[in-house]
């Protein structure tokens, strides 16, 4: 395995990492609900409805990488 492929996969690791302990301490933090379906929606999250909400986040991280990695790429093959 080459340093490069350590490097990600350390980092891979790393952001699932927190992102696990980051859910259980969201999920530890959340009151059980008495008996209802739906929860009033914090006022942190109706400000910001795009910025925390996950697949939002996960799509962008997710074409970021993508388009890094193409541009890694392009300057590779061009030099």
């Amino acid at each position: 395995m080459s340093l490069y492929m350590i490097l990600l996969t350390i980092i891979g690791v790393v952001i699932v990492g927190g992102a696990l302990i980051y859910t259980l301490m969201i999920g530890k933090g959340q009151k059980a609900v008495d008996g209802e379906f739906d929860a009033s929606v914090s006022d942190p999250v109706k400000r910001h409805s795009y910025l925390r909400n996950p697949i939002f986040l996960t799509y962008i991280i997710v074409i970021s990488l993508a388009l890094l990695y193409v541009l890694y790429e392009v300057i590779q093959h061009r030099y």
